[in-house]
């Protein structure tokens, strides 16, 4: 009955606040009137009590009946977790495609090695059918190579009879194609020249060296000798080339592109360039002029010093101021 006085007491005045607490008005319920203060706070506390017992029961009969939601997961989980799943996909993705990959290659070089074994199988076939008469499995690789055809490239060359082709030499047909095909490159051969005219000679260095050489026609009758046993380069071959012309008293003269043979007698009236005065003359067997300037020291003890070192066609001339 109190609660429900109280209830419509806020419904008909709604601005006046509510306490639960408040102490009613007991005069309306019962007719005795306390006029102790003790007696009226001991009844207000009673009845807030019985207000808060009621207030307790009714929250749980409504826990007891309502069904609790679930637990939702925390927001700050999710984030985490999502990339870590993203990358252990695109992880496995790629492992799947690098596997694929690698069997893929492994297919191809197999499919290879199976194309390559059948064209040996095919080329020893072919081998065998064009061995000389007799048993076949006996044949040697000089038989072999002496049954094989040759290409169009190959017919300049001469196999002999053990089916080797002969060792590289300088032959007629490199000299005539002079100019057209070039030595190559750190080539090696026999330099063998018996009683050879100096105009043949001349022409084959010329082709070796790739040197513009100019030779005059007194000289052409002149004959070089050189053996060669063992193979040399083409710069081996140049320093052997001016060792025969000294010997023969004759030396090469520099004259812009060209060179030019002449007699040693003749070379200092050439127009031979001069050595610098610190540079140092080429290591080859050829006439040079080479200015050298002295410092504290007389000309004329130096000029009988290196006059007994020359050689025999060197001549030596000295100024002293």
């Amino acid at each position: 009955m109190f609660q429900l006085h109280r209830s419509i007491e806020s419904i008909q005045n709604p601005l006046q606040p509510v306490n639960q607490c408040d102490a009613p008005d007991l005069a309306k319920y019962s007719q005795p009137k306390v006029k102790s203060l003790s007696s009226l706070l001991s009844l207000n506390l009673l009845l807030c009590s019985l207000v808060l017992v009621s207030f307790a029961h009714e929250k749980v009969v409504w826990a007891q009946n309502k069904v609790l939601p679930p637990i939702p997961i925390a927001p700050r989980v999710m984030p985490k977790i999502g990339p870590k799943i993203k990358e252990v996909v695109s992880r496995r993705d790629q492992a799947q495609r690098r596997s694929e990959a690698l069997r893929k290659i492994q297919e191809r070089k197999k499919a290879e090695r199976e194309k390559k074994q059948k064209r040996k199988q095919q080329a020893q076939k072919a081998r065998n059918k064009r061995a000389p008469v007799g048993n076949k499995s006996k044949a040697t690789k000089d038989d072999r190579a002496l049954a094989a055809p040759r290409s169009k490239e190959d017919k300049s060359q001469v196999i002999s009879e053990s089916g080797k082709a002969p060792e590289d030499n300088l032959s007629e047909d490199f000299i005539k194609k002079c100019g057209y095909v070039k030595p190559k490159k750190n080539a090696r051969f026999h330099l063998d020249i018996v009683d050879e005219e100096l105009e043949a000679v001349v022409k084959l260095i010329a082709c070796i060296k790739m040197r513009n050489i100019i030779l005059a026609k007194p000289l052409k009758g002149k004959k070089i000798t050189i053996y060669s046993p063992v193979k040399v380069s083409a710069d081996e071959a140049y320093r052997a080339f001016l060792t025969a012309l000294e010997a023969n008293g004759l030396t090469i003269s520099r004259q812009g592109k060209f060179w030019r043979i002449i007699e040693i007698k003749d070379f200092a009236r050439s127009s031979d360039p001069f050595q610098k005065n610190n540079s140092t003359p080429p290591r080859e067997d050829r006439m040079v002029t080479q200015i050298v300037q002295l410092k504290h020291v007389d000309a004329q003890e130096v000029n009988e010093i290196i006059t007994k070192l020359a050689s025999n066609n060197a001549q030596i001339i000295f100024y002293q101021p």
